[in-house]
This record gives structure tokens, sequence and C-alpha cells, in this order.
């Protein structure tokens, strides 16, 4: 998903999955399965991988699309 949205600024996991298992997502072998993408590795190296801890993460984002859609 990285490369298609060329998510340069970050990409953010979220769900009830990651956070269970955010001590995985810290390690080398992810870091490497996600980064070693042959020669794209240059453009995938930077991108940093955040986890969504926030509870109702989804819900509070939309409320903030509809509020700055209707001020």
């Amino acid at each position: 998903m990285a490369l298609v949205y060329g998510a340069r600024g970050g990409v953010y996991l979220g769900g009830g999955i990651p956070p269970h298992v955010v001590g995985s997502l810290k390690t080398e072998t992810f870091a490497s399965a996600f980064r070693g993408k042959g020669r794209l590795e240059p453009y995938l190296a930077p991108i940093p991988v955040y986890v969504i801890k926030a509870a109702e993460a989804g819900l509070k984002g939309a409320a903030v699309a509809v509020a700055a859609a209707n001020p």
C-alpha cells in the first residue's frame, strides 16, 4: 500500500490486531519484510510505520471530517 499510494509520510496500521502485535512490528523481521523490495528499497526505507492505539479512531476521524465539511 505504501507503494500504491505513495505514503511518504508514513503507514498507519489500525484496527484490533496491530495494538496487540506492536512488539512484532518493531522487529527487524518486519522491517525487512516491509522495506525489502529490491530496487524499491531506497523509496521504502525512510517511510515510518505507526500503530493507531486510540479507541474508535475511525469514528473520531469521521466526526472531524463531517465537522470540517459542515462549518
